[in-house]
């Protein structure tokens, strides 16, 4: 079960990460992760009409995030455009945000590895 806010909403946020594309706040519920065909891998995120969410776009986002963390964690250097990744990132999100049941709070991070700074905190998506 997700994590539910002081409004009785579950609380998804996109942070991709190796082989996960978000997370809920609760330290019960594990990362998201999404298959390679766009399905996303828990049964409780659904539309709004109780179906699995599929988007093959998220996949292909969060895919690209992989190596950058390889080589964060191996020490090596890396360069990303973040601008353009985070502009993508958000356009996933608020296509996210109009299938996602309402009982859901969704939010955006930029991943660890960022260090751009252009996007600090969480933004929430409506």
């Amino acid at each position: 079960m997700l994590h539910n806010d002081d409004k009785g909403k579950h609380t998804i946020v996109i942070c991709p990460d190796y082989d996960e594309w978000g997370y809920s706040p609760s330290e019960d519920i594990p990362p998201f992760s999404i298959a390679p065909d766009g399905r996303i891998d828990n049964e409780d995120i659904c539309d709004q009409g109780g179906k699995p969410i599929v988007m093959p776009e998220l996949y292909e986002w969060q895919k690209e995030i992989e190596p950058i963390i390889i080589a964060s964690e191996t020490g090596e250097p890396y360069e990303k455009d973040w601008d353009d990744y985070h502009r993508r990132g958000l356009e996933i999100a608020y296509k996210f945000r109009a299938v996602l049941s309402s009982d859901f709070d969704l939010w955006y991070k930029a991943p660890f590895e960022d260090k751009s700074g252009m996007i600090s905190g969480k933004i929430h998506i409506l």
